[in-house]
């Protein structure tokens, strides 16, 4: 999603954090952006203290952390006044079609500190609960919303994501 937001923005500049060291771009694509982006891992995201940004995107990512609530402020932090960000993680509606049983032994490894990146430690995550997070921290909700979702019924045959928009109003 950040390169997609790169490249409909010529003049954004990105650092690209990934947590798991997968960021892979096309060649072709990378050409395009050149030198409009950094990749950084997330062991060093300490290079960015100090830096503050106007859009912050975090997608599928809050579900591998158990202590998500610390992650989310922590990121928050580096949102500069004014500043969005946008946040994309499977929601806490079941799916009638979703592995129901993965879910229940992911949380469980996750509970004793098994947390491999290429698992979800939760699935149970809500706007509700990050528009809460959001207020405490100084981020206004713009948009929030479940896919899928109408008058809780899940109308799809994968699991529904919680999507979330926020912005920085008070330092």
């Amino acid at each position: 999603m950040s390169i997609s937001v790169l490249l409909l923005c010529m003049n954004a500049k990105a650092v690209l954090v990934d947590v798991a060291n997968r960021t892979k771009i096309d060649p072709e694509i990378a050409e395009t952006i050149e030198g409009r982006y950094q990749d950084l891992h997330w062991e060093d995201i300490q290079q960015l203290s100090g830096r503050h940004f106007d859009l912050v995107i975090s997608t599928d990512v809050f579900e591998h952390i158990p202590a998500w609530k610390a992650a989310f402020r922590d990121t928050a932090e580096y949102l500069g006044s004014g500043g969005y960000y946008y946040i994309q993680t499977p929601s806490n509606y079941a799916s009638p079609n979703w592995p129901t049983w993965n879910i229940i032994m992911n949380r469980m490894a996750g509970c004793f500190g098994r947390n491999n990146p290429a698992r979800h430690v939760r699935h149970e995550l809500s706007c509700k609960q990050f528009a809460d997070c959001a207020t405490e921290i100084g981020l206004s909700p713009i948009i929030a919303a479940e896919d899928y979702v109408i008058n809780n019924t899940v109308h799809c045959s994968f699991k529904p994501r919680t999507h979330c928009l926020f912005q920085r109003t008070q330092s």
